[in-house]
């Protein structure tokens, strides 16, 4: 089932990439989905997207050019006012106006953003709930 997917550890004992890959391992029920992933060992963090092959173009994760920034993204954006991509975009208002960018995002979508810089980590979705997000803390 294609979507998004992430691991935070709160202790150095547990490796984020090999628990990301059996998150991964258990969401691919079809071998051509397409698989992008991003880890970031200094805070034990990974986060995988898993899409549609014939879905290429509805989500990505990007990374700012500083490296402070990780964003995953999947769906898609009817309000962008530019040719880019619709992850690349939503990680440029991020970068200009933080989370302020959400409240004027139209769309279908979810998301993860990494701020590495303040140490936190934003899971969104569109206004509707229509891509829901599912998550646990233990």
């Amino acid at each position: 089932m294609p979507g998004l997917i992430g691991f935070v550890a709160e202790n150095n004992e547990i490796d984020p990439i090999a628990s990301l890959n059996r998150m991964i391992k258990a969401v691919m029920h079809k071998a051509d989905y397409r698989v992008e992933n991003f880890t970031a060992k200094e805070f034990n963090f990974s986060m995988g997207l898993v899409r549609h092959p014939f879905m290429n173009r509805f989500g990505h994760i990007v990374e700012s050019r500083d490296g402070n920034l990780a964003l995953a993204f999947d769906g898609e954006v009817y309000s962008k006012d530019s040719g880019k991509g619709d992850a690349e975009w939503l990680l440029e208002r991020f970068l200009s106006e933080g989370e302020k960018a959400l409240e004027k995002t139209q769309g279908v979508f979810v998301g993860c953003l990494l701020d590495k810089k303040e140490e936190r980590l934003l899971l969104f979705n569109d206004k509707f709930g229509l891509k829901p997000i599912y998550y646990s803390l233990w």
